[in-house]
């Protein structure tokens, strides 16, 4: 009888103690997981964003065609580290928010929740258009690739709290004169360096609407009379391009992941991998030859009424910038192009090779070309002047320098305070805890 009395004694201390090892859903969603300044974030908050970038950056590769495994244990411990980062940060943040007495207002967070609800509902929209399915479907969708209301609701709010630190500190930086003039001066310096290293730049900087602060030598102005291709044939070939881009990005990722990674893999991934490499390549040849067959087609149904303009242009007193405004395909909007042309010199790689040889090959100021033949039509192009080298008076550019300097002063202003406040949030993560 007393061992079988010790027998039941000893398993109902077992139970009880099994009993007492078990964690309600509450009592887990309440551990925690990191802290800032003594302040805890739990398990129930840090879990639906470390599901939602997990499961953003799962979408992400499946859209490049390379599938994540959810169940490593190297990729499960990198998205909780990053999921426990990012949220002791924007605490971290709200703490000084707090401090500076820069905390959103109600107002605020109701138009946080306005713009959460509106971005979220724009991509439900742009789902149920794209894949034809109903609005509980496209949500759910929305929300298993990551992007629920709660996480946008989040990144809202995080962002409102930095954009109102951001104001703070950089409130009372400022530039002056002696930092714009050698700004200014080193500009120069740097640009003309630059355009004697490579004289084709200056033309990339002018058509990028960089501020000039060199003219070299050398370069003339060329305006530009565009036939362009048919406008169906410009969308035919502009879809095909992004399809051709898109396989031209998925070969670059598989030979990337092969050139690191290849010495690695197992044999049956390392097959799968230059099989889509492979694939992607032969895809790309064959897009290729759809683009240049959709040129060639639309060339030819444009090419009698290019060789009509080409002759107004050249008859006796012919008014170009007239015809220009008549006829002309050109999509530049730039006010200074239009008005005086495009920047173009012998080394211009700017544009394409036929554009450059044709505008280079005039002879004189007023000279006009024959029809030029390139990928987006036919060009008329007249030597409308030469560019006067020289340096831009500080006077021009006095004002774009000093909104640079401003924004950098900002920036690393705010970059300095935003560091020193993480240094001194006292963060802790506990990634095994998540």
């Amino acid at each position: 009888m007393k061992k079988w009395m010790a027998l039941l004694l000893a398993m109902g201390l077992l139970l009880a103690l099994t009993a007492c090892g078990e964690v309600s859903p509450e009592e887990d969603a309440a551990t925690v997981v990191a802290e800032v300044n003594g302040e805890a974030i739990t398990k129930g908050e840090a879990t639906p964003i470390y599901e939602a970038y997990t499961q953003q950056t799962i979408s992400y590769y499946s859209a490049l065609g390379s599938a994540v495994d959810a169940a490593n244990a190297s990729f499960i411990t990198d998205m909780k580290t990053t999921t426990l980062n990012m949220l002791a940060e924007g605490l971290a943040l709200s703490q000084k928010a707090e401090e500076l007495r820069l905390s959103l207002t109600e107002e605020e967070m109701a138009e946080v929740e306005t713009e959460s609800q509106a971005s979220f509902d724009e991509m439900v929209q742009s789902y149920m258009e794209s894949y034809g399915v109903d609005e509980a479907t496209a949500e759910q969708a929305m929300e298993n690739q990551g992007y629920s209301l709660e996480i946008l609701r989040y990144l809202g709010e995080r962002n409102a709290v930095e954009e109102k630190l951001y104001d703070h500190v950089v409130a009372d930086v400022s530039v002056g004169e002696e930092e714009i003039q050698a700004s200014y001066d080193e500009l120069v310096a740097t640009a003309q360096q630059t355009y004697a290293d490579n004289p084709g730049q200056y033309g990339s900087d002018v058509s990028m609407g960089s501020t000039i602060y060199v003219r070299p030598e050398g370069y003339r102005y060329i305006k530009n009379l565009v036939i362009a291709l048919p406008e169906e044939t410009q969308t035919q070939v502009t879809e095909l391009e992004n399809e051709l881009y898109q396989a031209m990005q998925n070969q670059y990722y598989y030979q990337d992941m092969l050139s690191y990674q290849g010495p690695s893999m197992d044999a049956e991934t390392l097959l799968r991998y230059n099989n889509l490499v492979d694939t992607y390549t032969q895809e790309i040849a064959n897009l290729q030859t759809q683009i240049d067959n959709q040129i060639n087609t639309g060339k030819q149904q444009v090419l009698a009424q290019a060789e009509e303009v080409l002759a107004l242009c050249q008859a006796e007193g012919a008014d170009f910038d007239a015809l220009m405004e008549e006829y002309n395909d050109d999509t530049v909007t730039d006010e200074s192009i239009l008005a005086n042309g495009y920047p173009v010199c012998a080394e211009s790689a700017t544009y394409v090779a036929e554009f450059t040889d044709a505008a280079m090959a005039l002879q004189a100021v007023g000279d006009i070309s024959g029809l030029v033949e390139t990928d987006y039509g036919y060009h008329i192009l007249m030597y409308a002047g030469d560019v006067e080298p020289g340096v831009t008076p500080l006077e021009e550019v006095h004002d774009a320098i000093a909104d640079d300097l401003l924004a950098q002063k900002q920036s690393d202003a705010y970059e300095a305070a935003y560091q020193q406040w993480l240094d001194d949030a006292n963060i802790r993560v506990h990634v095994n805890k998540l």
